[in-house]
């Protein structure tokens, strides 16, 4: 009711429901038929020609490559029909939105096999149940749309497995591939099922993969390897489950270790030579476990779970460039691409005689193509009502000055129900309650704001009136009101400003009109990380303001921007050296200081550079400072299997030989910066600042509290001497750290055994003793003023912890990736990285006709499986002066606007920038100006 919380009852489907059913079992089996006709036409082109069908060598018997690979066709003869089959998915961590893109083929084959085999065949995801519970409205519509039935699974990691990679640790979201791999395990206890398949989210289903299900009905299990040297894919295996094969898996993990050489459980890598992308994560455990019948880890796991003799098991390798395409690799150099069954990689643009999804591929469409997705429904408890179901957008509600954890959205339309219960994209709970015309959200765990936008609520509304949510007011206000009609004023001549430039097309149109238009081309307001700043023991303090602190700082002095290197350099060799430059001159002239570039290397290999070293530093005037240590002196801990003359094995040489800028006492201030680093803004606060005294850094990428790739400071030599003295009988522990003083405010990182846990622990951790003792010996005796500043900003390393939308155009100093950036990362200059937002103004002559301020819908673009799904062309009526550039829909997607004019119509483009994807929000408005026809003049 009206101003209750959201809910409602369940109702019951009827015939109408039982009959789309069976037309959808229909149209599915006439697509597959035609598939069948259309491929033993191909099969027979081919074998006319002579050409091979599959690899020739991409199959193994789990000790040696070229074994014959398994026939699925034939081993599917033998299934009988009845039963119940499950394609499976998993999923950890929160689902990201467009999700599952190909859920629709897997639902053709599952509706072919129900017809064909008389058998009951679900679509499965498999989940841990925190991240179900914060799986977003859009995500279970979704669900519900393809009727997926939900398992939420206790683990994603083997409860006894206590082996994982050092820079590791359970409940760390990122950094090792075993809890997405491991967790697919429990595929092999899902006994409710005579066969079981397994798939990775990128996988399209191309032909007729009914065959794999038949065969694994069977009893065996089927895998196929790797694109990349893999004897094992796990993005696809299938197996009639057993609560024995999850026993097995759950044995295997206890006491189990993995080593680079020796693989898990000692038992190596074969088929393959050597290490293979995965074989610490579920690649190489599965494939020891079940393949390699030589582990004998493995083959006594699966004896105390009960496989031995007759209920061994049967695992067999099947052909890849059929069965699980991971691009041509090892496939026959001619291979026909409509011989594929399932496509699992490229999932974008093949790459030379790669073969692409369907969406891609030309050539007359496949008929599986062309079988629709069932419509969306409602949920059940929503079915009596008869509503329209819709997503009301919620947002930000950002106002953080204050006790603020509730936020009430006005609606178009009459509300009927609304689901109770949502998360944002940061897993923060809000419960929800709804009148008529509005919707609330109160946020209840934590009497706080929040300021993620991805926070909406699907509801149903009366369908009677055909309502809709109102567009969010940030991005489709009201169209501004045209002034009185009048005849337009006679046009002057076209104008130009001071500096050449052309005046903008608006120029001539009334001033309420050019005020609206100009608020579109204005800078975003500045922000950065959430909780990325820290103060030795926690996150989430609040990140130092660097300009308030530059503000305070005197100008003049001398400044350094440091660089380091040990060992030889190669060629080419400090790649953004003309870039430091420039900046070097940027802060002379803005800090009125002179600044130099230093570069610090041990006097060994100072003395090793060749002429071309010597006349690029001589070439952009860098002061060369040769130092006589790369490790403290008095520093006796190394890695067990690192030795002082090893050049590689251990980042302790590279990064402790930056203590060395803490002498460096010739300057007033210095800032350290890794040789990757790139500046795409100014950074002459940085150095202001730390003149005042302050040390300054950042955190890492991947968790690290300090990341060792930049720092600055006012050089001291009583903290140099402090450096060294930390040093004397000091060790380091993957468990308690540095002397004994632990990690916080993270867990082991990345790095805590070199630079970055050595000056955390030593500069940040006031609780050290051992730091202290230091500290105070070389004759500091007050705390050392270290605070954080921002690294989305200063030290740019990927998008984590950077807002979802980052506006790449804030950054000042960018550190990674350094190849081209992928998904929403945030790219070097020349990779079109740091293009600002904000600043695509067309210019040209002023227009001489009015217009007036019009919202253009552009709507949903939901052919995810279609080339150029991140963006859509729509016609306007009319001539368009101006648009916004850049918009957001309701769903926060962002979008770049375009636009080009024709006689009597126009075309908008708008294509999505935060990532290449197709997007099914309907609530995409984009505010122009359309010049007034004749009529309306």
């Amino acid at each position: 009711s009206p101003g209750g919380e959201a809910g409602g009852d369940e109702g019951a489907g009827g015939e109408a429901e039982e009959d789309e059913e069976e037309e959808a079992k229909r149209l599915a089996v006439e697509a597959m038929q035609a598939w069948r006709t259309r491929h033993a036409e191909v099969l027979r082109e081919n074998r006319a020609a002579g050409r091979q069908v599959g690899c020739p060598r991409c199959c193994h018997d789990g000790e040696h490559w070229g074994a014959k690979c398994f026939d699925i066709d034939k081993c599917a003869a033998a299934a009988k029909r009845g039963g119940r089959y499950a394609f499976v998915y998993a999923q950890v961590g929160v689902p990201g939105w467009p999700w599952l893109t190909f859920i629709n083929s897997v639902n053709v084959q599952a509706k072919v096999l129900e017809a064909e085999m008389d058998a009951k065949v679900d679509i499965v995801l498999i989940i841990p149940p925190s991240d179900e519970k914060q799986l977003r409205p859009r995500n279970r519509e979704l669900l519900q749309q393809y009727n997926v039935r939900v398992i939420t699974v206790p683990w994603v990691i083997p409860p006894t497995l206590k082996w994982w990679p050092k820079h590791w640790w359970p409940g760390k979201p990122d950094g090792w591939c075993g809890p997405q791999d491991l967790m697919r395990l429990h595929v092999l206890g899902l006994t409710d099922y005579d066969a079981a398949v397994f798939y990775d989210q990128d996988i399209e289903f191309q032909g007729d993969a009914g065959a794999v299900m038949k065969c694994a009905s069977t009893g065996h299990m089927l895998s196929a390897s790797g694109g990349v040297g893999e004897p094992l894919n796990v993005g696809f295996f299938a197996i009639r489950p057993d609560a024995r094969l999850l026993k097995a898996a759950e044995l295997f993990a206890q006491d189990v270790t993995f080593d680079e050489q020796k693989g898990w459980a000692d038992s190596g890598h074969k088929p393959s030579g050597g290490y293979f992308v995965g074989a610490e994560c579920g690649q190489g455990y599965m494939n020891t476990l079940f393949y390699q019948k030589k582990s004998k880890k493995g083959q006594q796991a699966l004896r105390d779970a009960g496989l031995v003799g007759d209920d061994a098991v049967l695992a067999e390798s099947v052909d890849r460039c059929i069965w699980n395409y991971q691009t041509g690799s090892d496939c026959p150099s001619n291979f026909d691409c409509e011989l594929i069954r399932v496509h699992h990689k490229p999932t974008g643009k093949p790459g030379g005689t790669d073969c692409p999804k369907l969406s891609r591929r030309k050539g007359p469409p496949s008929p599986l193509a062309a079988v629709a997705s069932p419509k969306a429904k409602p949920p059940p408890q929503w079915a009596k009502f008869g509503c329209e179901p819709k997503f009301v957008q919620i947002g930000a509600n950002c106002k953080c000055d204050g006790p603020n954890n509730v936020k009430t959205v006005e609606v178009k339309g009459k509300v009927l129900a609304c689901e109770r219960e949502v998360f944002n994209g940061s897993g923060d709970r809000f419960l929800v309650t709804f009148t008529d015309s509005s919707v609330t959200a109160k946020r209840v765990d934590a009497p706080a704001c929040w300021c993620d936008d991805a926070l909406e609520v699907h509801c149903c509304f009366a369908a009677a009136k055909r309502a809709a949510v109102a567009p969010s007011p940030r991005l489709a206000p009201a169209p501004v009101p045209s002034p009185p009609l009048q005849a337009a004023p006679p046009a002057p001549a076209p104008t130009s400003s001071g500096d050449g430039a052309t005046s903008v097309p608006w120029a001539l149109q009334p001033p309420e009109v050019q005020a609206e238009i100009e608020t579109w081309f204005v800078a975003p307001k500045q922000h950065g990380c959430r909780d990325c700043c820290n103060d030795g023991e926690r996150w989430g303090v609040p990140c130092f303001d660097v300009h308030a602190c530059a503000a305070k700082a005197k100008r003049g002095g001398r400044y350094a921007l440091v660089l380091s290197h040990v060992n030889v350099p190669g060629w080419p060799w400090l790649p953004f050296l003309g870039n430091m430059k420039e900046q070097a001159r940027m802060i002379a002239e803005k800090s009125q200081a002179s600044v130099e570039i230093v570069m610090i290397m041990p006097e060994r290999d100072a003395a090793r550079m060749n002429s071309k070293h010597t006349k690029l530093l001589k070439d952009y005037e860098v002061r060369l400072v040769p130092v006589p240590w790369q490790l403290p002196p008095a520093l006796k801990w190394h890695p067990d299997d690192w030795k002082p003359h090893y050049t590689q094995g251990w980042c302790g040489p590279q990064d402790l030989v930056r203590l060395h800028v803490f002498g460096l006492i010739d300057y007033d201030a210095v800032a350290f910066f890794d040789s990757d680093i790139e500046f795409q803004g100014d950074a002459t606060d940085v150095l202001l600042c730390a003149s005042t005294g302050k040390f300054l850094s950042t955190s890492g990428g991947v968790g690290e509290p300090l990341n060792i790739g930049f720092f600055a400071l006012r050089p001291d030599a009583r903290l140099f001497k402090a450096s060294e003295l930390f040093a004397e009988g000091i060790t380091f522990n993957r468990e308690t750290g540095w002397g004994g003083a632990g990690f916080a405010p993270a867990s082991y990182f990345i790095g805590a055994e070199c630079g970055q846990g050595y000056v955390h622990t030593l500069v940040y951790k006031k609780g050290s003793k051992v730091a202290r003792q230091a500290l105070e010996a070389a004759g500091i005796t007050e705390p050392i003023d270290a605070v954080q500043i921002d690294r989305c900003i200063w030290n740019y390393q990927t998008n984590d912890n950077c807002p979802a939308r980052f506006d790449c155009s804030l950054i000042q100093v960018h550190h990674k990736p350094v190849p081209p950036p992928m998904g929403a990362d945030c790219g070097k200059i020349k990779h079109g990285g740091h293009k600002p937002r904000d600043q695509v103004k067309p210019t040209g002559p002023p227009r001489t006709e009015r217009c007036s301020i019009r919202p253009v819908t552009v709507g949903a673009n939901c052919r995810c499986n279609e080339p150029h799904a991140g963006s859509k062309t729509v016609s306007v009526q009319g001539s368009i002066v101006a648009c916004q550039p850049f918009v957001q829909n309701p769903s926060g997607d962002s979008f770049q606007v375009t636009f080009s004019n024709g006689k009597a119509k126009s075309k908008l483009t708008a294509m999505r920038f935060d990532n290449d994807a197709c997007w099914c929000d309907e609530g995409l408005v984009v505010k122009c100006c359309i010049a007034l026809t004749a009529d309306e003049r």
